[in-house]
């Protein structure tokens, strides 16, 4: 909460000097300190100790990182899906903020005042979500969360300058949305994650995860440098209202979301934990045997 509130008074400080001589000093002091900071947090995030995690063999090797993810299917497979995940989110995070800013014309104050409000709608969705989550498993909930998030993203795509409005709409959107995303998709990686080797395992995650983060940024930058060269394309986007290369990305990363959502669907009973599938299967042949009974009684009702 500390840092959204931080962001947001240097971005009414940001606007205040905005179109005046000390605008890009002003900003590269933010940076700066920025910078610090963070270094300040690695450091702290180096003091707590942590524990040795169990082990199968003595001697650790690099090659284990890359071959013992592929033995273990269930891991193996939810780390695709946080994979197709992250290419989709980062497609078009390049040129996202500085479209918002300087095409659609929306200030800082409000852009980072809405950011902002991100920890006010975890307070107030967060448990919703959790119990959408526990009705609908891990991966089926993500399932659902990114083909709506990404119906705010085609909507996203749309949004022409002066718009401000729809943008507060949509941005307001994808915080209920992001709020079960994020919750989904930091946890989806524990899900499945062995007791034993976890060291090799995490840096497996963590090494094909920021591949597929730069793979995604380097493709966005690629796609934007060139589509525009491409009247075809361009005239064809214009033709549905989507006009110019950001708003293509944004329509792309829509696009590669609901994508994603499917082999959360397709693959949720072959990667669910066998006690949660247990539970989630007991749930629905409870609540289909209440429909019968009800249904039943109708029947009963009508017939006397």
């Amino acid at each position: 909460m500390l840092t959204y509130i931080v962001v947001f008074v240097l971005s009414i400080v940001a606007d205040s000097v905005k179109n005046t001589p000390s605008y890009l000093p002003v900003l590269t002091v933010m940076r700066f300190v920025g910078y610090a900071l963070a270094i300040i947090d690695v450091i702290l995030l180096m003091i707590p100790k942590e524990y040795e995690y169990s082990k199968t063999v003595e001697k650790p090797k690099i090659r284990y990182i890359f071959t013992l993810p592929f033995k273990n299917r269930r891991f193996f497979m939810t780390i695709l899906v946080i994979v197709f995940v992250t290419l989709s989110a980062n497609i078009h995070a390049g040129f996202i903020d500085g479209y918002v800013l300087n095409v659609i014309g929306i200030p800082y104050s409000l852009t980072n005042g809405i950011n902002a409000l991100y920890f006010a709608f975890f307070i107030m969705f967060g448990s919703l979500w959790k119990k959408f989550i526990a009705k609908n498993t891990w991966f089926r909930a993500l399932g659902f969360a990114l083909l709506i998030e990404a119906a705010s993203y085609l909507l996203y795509s749309f949004i022409a300058p002066g718009r401000v409005a729809l943008y507060v709409v949509v941005r307001l959107w994808q915080h209920i949305m992001g709020v079960g995303r994020s919750i989904m998709v930091s946890s989806l990686l524990y899900l499945n994650l062995p007791e034993a080797d976890r060291t090799n395992y995490l840096s497996f995650y963590t090494i094909f995860n920021n591949m597929a983060a730069l793979i995604a940024r380097v493709s966005g930058h690629l796609i934007y440098e060139n589509v525009g060269k491409s009247s075809f394309i361009m005239g064809a986007f214009s033709a549905i209202g989507i006009n110019g290369e950001v708003p293509i990305l944004i329509f792309m990363c829509a696009t590669l979301e609901a994508l994603a959502s499917i082999p959360c669907f397709l693959w949720f009973r072959k990667i669910t934990p066998d006690h949660l599938l247990g539970e989630y299967d007991a749930r629905r042949t409870l609540i289909k045997q209440m429909r019968a009974e009800k249904k039943a009684a109708k029947l009963a009702k009508k017939a006397q």
